[in-house]
């Protein structure tokens, strides 16, 4: 089984879970209370099915939805939007001097450079990036997943995920920290990490369903957004894109005022 089929299935049989404890909660309080009110005992079940909802929208096997006293279709082929440059899991090595970048990371706090997922950088001329640098972004930076290579006008060139960097063990790959360097230094990064580098990317406008459905089809929590050039605009996060699925049903769950 792939990861893809992995992450649905366990969403589906955590919205069933969901839905089969319900049942038994609201079977307790009939027998209690003797009544149950119905269109809040539908609505509460609509909500435990969220999990089914979004695996179902993932897999493609619903493009649209309509139970429950709800209905989600277009809202899911709305464009989703990416995170922005201000996106505050990613740190920009910017275009300056060594020195500049992690003096930024100096006045950071704890929290701030634990919370860091990305590391955005851009080729730069011979001489720009060391591997002591390299060394430090890793150190101060303990929590990156991946490495966002883009070219100095921000055209995207592939994400690099920081285990391409380690060993078996887990450790700092000093032959593969030099690789690093050197592509970065404009000496084809994606030859030097042929096979880890992934140029995948979404184009800006991307529906929230079909970004959502992407993330799961190449198991990552995010993918790149570009726009008609290439240049990198943000990432589609994949916990971002649920949550927005989400947030669309529970939206279609409010009651609609009736005109008197």
């Amino acid at each position: 089984m792939n990861d893809m089929d992995h992450n649905r299935n366990w969403l589906i049989g955590a919205g069933v879970v969901s839905v089969l404890m319900l049942l038994i909660f609201m079977a307790v309080e009939a027998s209690a209370e003797g009544a149950i009110a119905t269109d809040l005992e539908a609505r509460w079940l609509a909500f435990a099915a969220l999990p089914v909802l979004v695996a179902l929208i993932a897999g493609r096997y619903i493009q649209s939805f309509s139970g429950f006293g709800l209905t989600i279709e277009g809202a899911m082929q709305e464009p989703a939007q990416p995170a922005q440059f201000d996106d505050p899991a990613t740190f920009d090595a910017g275009v300056d001097s060594e020195k500049a970048s992690l003096n930024a990371l100096d006045e950071m706090s704890d929290v701030q450079l634990q919370s860091k997922r990305q590391l955005k950088m851009r080729v730069q001329p011979d001489g720009h990036y060391s591997q002591d640098t390299l060394k430090a972004y890793l150190k101060k930076l303990a929590g990156l997943e991946a490495i966002l290579i883009l070219r100095p006008d921000d055209t995207f060139i592939g994400t690099l995920p920081i285990t391409a960097l380690q060993d078996d063990a887990g450790n700092w790959h000093s032959e593969r920290l030099d690789s690093l360097v050197r592509g970065m230094s404009g000496r084809d990064v994606a030859g030097q990490f042929a096979g880890a580098l992934s140029t995948e990317s979404l184009a800006l406008g991307t529906s929230v369903a079909d970004a959502y459905r992407r993330c799961v089809d190449l198991g990552v929590a995010a993918v790149p957004a570009v726009d008609r050039k290439g240049r990198y605009k943000g990432l589609f996060m994949k916990e971002s894109l649920a949550s927005t699925i989400a947030d669309r049903t529970l939206a279609a769950l409010r009651p609609r005022s009736t005109p008197s």
